[in-house]
């Protein structure tokens, strides 16, 4: 209204109350943790978990491994004809056949494949280290076909050994689509991307 001592209701600052005020509230002690009218929570303030350790440090947890029946049930949704089916089979058998870790695994590249001797060379693995694992001449097939479609869809030779239809590194996010989240369903407790392993064949490092 014109000659209003007050402006409008939208044009009002927020109501701000003093410390003393917010301190008689909910069991808030007036502080640093009260300010501009708002009660923050001490856990919420930038800073506060600095130089604690997580609770979780230094435990481990048992690896979640896929049963035979529901690897077999993986590979039966891949297409046999399709370049993603055919890239897709190749990428869990080798997750199943070699023991390799998903990381591992999108981490390779063609030289890193040797279908002469059957062996898999894992340059960067668990702490760093490199290692060399052997797979089996059936799954080594699987392996090859989706190697000969690469060639035919002219893929860079440097790019990953399972890329993108473009050539392009796959996202491990893809990977937690691809896979079920655990053997007992998503949404679990232990949600994450399982251990796709059978019993691998012997290595050497």
């Amino acid at each position: 209204m014109l000659g209003s001592r007050h402006p409008p209701a939208r044009h009002r600052a927020a109501p701000t109350f003093p410390v003393w005020a917010l301190g008689s509230v909910g069991g808030l002690e007036p502080g640093p943790s009260v300010a501009y009218g708002v009660a923050m929570v001490d856990v919420t303030r930038p800073g506060h978990h600095r130089g604690r350790l997580p609770a979780n440090k230094g435990k481990t947890y048992p690896a979640e491994i896929l049963t035979t029946d529901e690897v077999k049930a993986l590979l039966g949704e891949c297409s046999a004809t399709s370049s993603l089916g055919i890239r897709d089979r190749a990428l869990i058998t080798m997750l199943y056949r070699s023991g390799l870790r998903c990381g591992e695994a999108l981490a390779l590249h063609l030289k890193d494949v040797d279908l002469q001797v059957g062996s898999v060379t894992v340059l960067h693995g668990k702490g760093d280290r490199r290692r060399t694992v052997g797979i089996d001449p059936g799954a080594l097939r699987v392996v090859e076909s989706w190697i000969e479609r690469r060639r035919e869809l002219a893929l860079p030779v440097d790019a990953p050994l399972f890329c993108t239809l473009r050539g392009t590194p796959i996202p491990s996010s893809q990977i937690r689509q691809l896979l079920p989240a655990s053997p007992a369903g998503p949404g679990s407790p232990n949600e994450s991307i399982p251990t796709v392993s059978a019993t691998p064949t012997p290595t050497s490092s």
